[in-house]
């Protein structure tokens, strides 16, 4: 046995990790690689392979205890977003492991995605305008968000103000190391398999 004295492998990757098998779209040629297998069949350790975003949400959820409901929303410089979502406590992934990709919501947008995130205001659109598909279907008690080109939740705040009243807006907290929040969660996931939960 390689390693004797690590137990498991935990990994969180951004895309679609459904049966072990990961897919996205947005990082070429990545369709339906059998990514656990390629761990298994080289390590004797358990593996657990889980999507970034959602290792990040359930490292936030731990690190508090005062939203039950939220989504982290990750929106990088790239047209590459996702969303971890918690629903009273539990991490949502869908029957497909597909909830939370919010790269395939279909958004009026005045640009298309790729330009967007390239400037504050652009990205400002489009991170209010995934919010408001989340409040519509989750009304979380508050969105968790990465993303460098809002630096104030107040914009942010101000611009979903123009679409719906401010007393459905939930708590925007933003945070500056998602890495952290990932980590923390992978842990947490590694340690729920390790005891058998």
């Amino acid at each position: 046995m390689h390693y004797p004295n690590i137990s498991m492998i935990g990994m969180s990757i951004p895309g679609i990790i459904h049966n072990g098998l990961l897919s996205s779209s947005y990082i070429k040629d990545v369709k339906d690689n059998d990514i656990e297998m390629a761990f298994t069949s080289r390590y004797t350790q358990k593996v657990i392979i889980t999507n970034d975003v959602n290792a990040a949400s359930l490292g936030y959820y731990v690190s508090q205890k005062q939203y039950q409901t939220f989504m982290f929303l990750f929106q990088p410089l790239s047209i590459g977003a996702g969303a971890g979502i918690i629903v009273n406590g539990k991490i949502l992934d869908g029957s497909h492991h597909f909830a939370g990709e919010v790269i395939y919501l279909p958004l009026d947008l005045s640009k298309d995605r790729s330009e967007l995130v390239r400037t504050p205001e652009g990205t400002l659109e489009l991170v209010s305008k995934t919010i408001l598909s989340a409040m519509c279907i989750i009304d979380p008690q508050a969105i968790i968000l990465f993303s460098d080109l809002i630096t104030h939740e107040d914009e942010l705040k101000k611009e979903i103000e123009k679409s719906i009243p401010c007393t459905f807006i939930p708590e925007i907290i933003k945070i500056d190391n998602v890495l952290e929040y990932i980590l923390l969660g992978q842990m947490v996931l590694c340690s729920q398999m390790k005891g058998g939960k």
